[in-house]
């Protein structure tokens, strides 16, 4: 059971499954993903849905491990650096992305930078920063910002878990959501 979900994640993504060779690189790509596919689509993820009817998804299967039990899509998405997955929940305001391999130290940096400065009217807090021993990928950094205004619920929500356990199922996972109105 151990081997499992690294096992699907290996036949989801259709690569070989090894050690990182340029964890920096493979941070870099995880924040331009995260940015490209999240972030730039959050106010309009049906629209992202339509851009990616093309695509085809990862069967229903392999979609379930990135899903966490909810309905929705996944999608590979191949780059020099590896391929990573984007899901998207159904009905959900929710944009996932997951990374096998990502330099952990890097990929945090990079995170900061990019939700540390929202753009207007939004003013940016951080929510949180904690370290876990998780049984299968050793200690989790887990970090969270939230992007707010003064005069209105609305709020959008950033996490970001990463791992610099070589053997982690998964090294980088990022995801954004919205809340209120």
């Amino acid at each position: 059971m151990r081997l499992l979900a690294p096992t699907l994640m290996c036949i989801a993504l259709a690569q070989p499954c090894l050690a990182a060779e340029n964890p920096e690189a493979q941070a870099q790509s995880f924040a331009r993903i995260f940015k490209a596919f999240c972030m730039e689509h959050i106010d309009d993820l049906d629209a992202l849905k339509g851009q990616l009817e093309s695509v085809t998804p990862l069967a229903e299967r392999s979609a379930e491990i990135f899903l966490n039990g909810m309905p929705g899509s996944v999608w590979a998405v191949p780059d020099a650096e590896g391929t990573y997955v984007l899901a998207l929940p159904t009905n959900e305001n929710l944009c996932v992305i997951f990374g096998r391999r990502a330099g952990a130290e890097k990929t945090d940096a990079l995170f900061v930078e990019l939700v540390s400065s929202p753009p207007p009217p939004f003013l940016v807090r951080k929510l949180g920063e904690n370290f876990e021993e998780t049984p299968k990928n050793g200690t989790a950094h887990n970090i969270g910002y939230e992007w707010y205004t003064e005069d209105s619920s609305r709020k959008v929500t950033f996490t970001l878990s990463t791992t610099p356990f070589e053997e982690a199922e998964i090294q980088a996972l990022g995801s954004i959501s919205i809340s209120g109105e």
